[in-house]
């Protein structure tokens, strides 16, 4: 074998090596890359993480909205997991939908990381229809142009914010447990058995938070400012027809042999 660099040690020319020798020298040119790579990668991933905190957890990077989830016009413990998350990559904007919502919206306003408080105060709004609260977002979005729209991953996040992804033209993130960067997020797939970091080059991202992988944003000492929102959702393909929640009876399984099976409920 007769070759110029092998990058990590010098051949002159002419030498010859047998094949065991070049097996070797492989290995080690190998195993030295290896290291490298070992000993750059955390600087690399420290760096990003630096300019990450610099330009948007400082507040200076995007615009946030977050969609609040009420439930009898009292807002959803989730929701202020989404605002913690949301404060990571800029200024948050909540917005509040529905009939009567002053006292949410008053009691959002309190929560440290919010800078503003939207309120959709519109009959139509009073159900969580998806048709109609993704058009408060979507006039919400038009005007604030927000980079990104996160809402709880419930029931009400991933029935509302699909819509507004498919309007919006943008690929949904869903049920994210980490926030590398502004674009970068972590998520769980395979039923939760892996996480998978993904990176979304949308303009806008429309995402939706586990709220269990984030903190409760905390109370803060002074209130954002609370403005009206100017939208008139409406729509004819679907109708609140009404809801109604039941108590389930669990059971307990009780073996007492290989042939019989005895249940009690608790």
């Amino acid at each position: 074998v007769s070759t110029q660099s092998t990058g990590f040690y010098h051949v002159s020319p002419g030498q010859q090596l047998g094949a065991g020798k070049v097996l070797q020298k492989v290995r080690k040119t190998m195993q030295r890359a290896t290291n490298i790579v070992k000993r750059v990668s955390p600087l690399n991933n420290f760096s990003s993480r630096v300019n990450f905190r610099r330009n948007f957890a400082s507040g200076a990077g995007g615009k946030t909205l977050v969609v609040a989830e009420l439930n009898n016009n009292t807002l959803a413990p989730a929701t202020l997991n989404t605002i913690s998350a949301a404060a990571k990559l800029g200024d948050v904007t909540v917005l509040v939908t529905g009939k009567g919502v002053d006292g949410a919206a008053s009691f959002v306003s309190k929560f440290e990381g919010v800078k503003q408080v939207l309120v959709a105060d519109s009959a139509s709004l009073e159900k969580p229809l998806a048709e109609t609260v993704s058009q408060a977002i979507l006039d919400a979005q038009k005007a604030h142009n927000f980079t990104h729209i996160l809402a709880p991953a419930t029931s009400f996040g991933k029935n509302v914010l699909p819509r507004v992804s498919a309007l919006l033209d943008s690929a949904q993130l869903s049920e994210i447990v980490e926030i590398v960067d502004a674009e970068t997020f972590v998520r769980p797939i395979y039923a939760g058995n892996a996480l998978s970091t993904v990176k979304s080059k949308d303009p806008v991202k429309v995402i939706t938070v586990r709220a269990t992988a984030f903190p409760k944003a905390a109370e803060g000492s002074t209130a954002a400012p609370v403005s009206n929102l100017t939208t008139n959702p409406s729509s004819t393909l679907s109708s609140w027809e009404g809801q109604e929640v039941k108590k389930i009876r669990k059971t307990r399984a009780h073996f007492c042999n290989k042939n019989r099976l005895w249940r009690t409920s608790t």
